[in-house]
């Protein structure tokens, strides 16, 4: 079954406190685990030391596994936010 493209692509997104900064977002909609996982630790060793990352998943399981990576990994989760079928997390890289 062919999975839908989920590569990193440059915006400006409220990370933390609202204040705008450039964030990179990671669009993971419609995979299931542990694909968010993969596609997320391969998005995240792009990053420099301290850049942001907006990941937005619809994947359930998602919640839970984003807060196990980021404590598993050392990255900071700044946001978890959901709104209706989708999960936002605000991903800040170690460093």
């Amino acid at each position: 079954m062919n999975e839908p493209a989920a590569d990193p692509v440059g915006d400006m997104a409220p990370v933390g406190s609202g204040t705008p900064e450039p964030c990179t977002l990671l669009d993971l909609s419609g995979l299931r685990c542990p694909v968010p996982i993969v596609k997320l630790n391969a998005a995240i060793r792009d990053l420099a030391p301290g850049a942001a990352l907006e990941v937005r998943a619809t994947d359930p399981a998602f919640e839970l596994d984003v807060q196990a990576w980021c404590r598993r990994t050392g990255n900071a989760l700044v946001d978890l936010g959901k709104s209706p079928g989708v999960l936002v997390a605000r991903i800040r890289k170690a460093g």
